[in-house]
């Protein structure tokens, strides 16, 4: 059921997203209130229980896991950003199919900053992502079905989540999923407000 449910929320995200462009909401509006309203929702579970205020006392004293965090949502804020601005220039499929290639850039900066090896059926796994990004871009060039540029915005946005996954790898090993999201998911909602600021946009079509 977890499973199914997962698979339902992730296809429909691309979609949601686009829909909300086509009535006028940038990207950077868009994400500001998906990650802003997702941090308001885990907050009560961080101040609320012990386990959340336990981690609250660790993070105040850690300014390099406050750091870490921090660059973490940047990097989420990026991602999010490059992806949704690549659905307007790109087809919906090539733009998904080339954000999820950010396992196997996950994978090649676990194993050059952490050391971390992988079973042969894991290497065959990128290897098949990697084939993906190769079809989608060469369905853009020579098909035409998509935009390169688009294309483009989107492997950095797949580039971008890596950065955001690695920096939680440490995190998530010392934080509750509930912590580390109400901070991640803030901090990028802040960047994205004051990016959204900056650009004169309106939080509002």
């Amino acid at each position: 059921v977890a499973l199914i449910l997962s698979m339902a929320v992730m296809s429909s995200s691309a979609p949601l997203n686009k829909l909300a462009m086509a009535q006028g909401m940038p990207p950077a509006v868009i994400n500001f209130w998906r990650l802003g309203a997702a941090s308001l929702c885990t907050l009560p579970f961080v101040l609320l229980t012990a386990r959340g205020r336990a981690d609250l006392r660790s993070l105040l004293v850690s300014r390099r896991d406050m750091l870490l965090m921090a660059v973490s949502g940047v990097f989420l804020a990026m991602h999010f950003y490059t992806w949704v601005l690549s659905l307007s220039l790109t087809s919906l499929f090539g733009s998904v199919v080339l954000s999820s290639a950010h396992t196997a850039f996950t994978m090649a900066g676990d194993r050059l900053l952490f050391g971390q090896r992988y079973t042969r059926s894991g290497l065959w796994g990128a290897a098949v992502s990697l084939l993906g990004i190769l079809i989608v871009g060469l369905n853009s060039i020579f098909r035409h079905e998509g935009n390169i540029l688009g294309d483009l915005l989107s492997l950095l946005g797949a580039v971008l989540f890596s950065g955001y996954m690695l920096c939680g790898r440490e995190l998530r090993a010392r934080y509750s999923i509930n912590t580390y999201t109400t901070g991640v998911y803030g901090v990028s909602a802040a960047v994205l407000a004051a990016a959204s600021l900056a650009s004169g946009l309106r939080f509002a079509p």
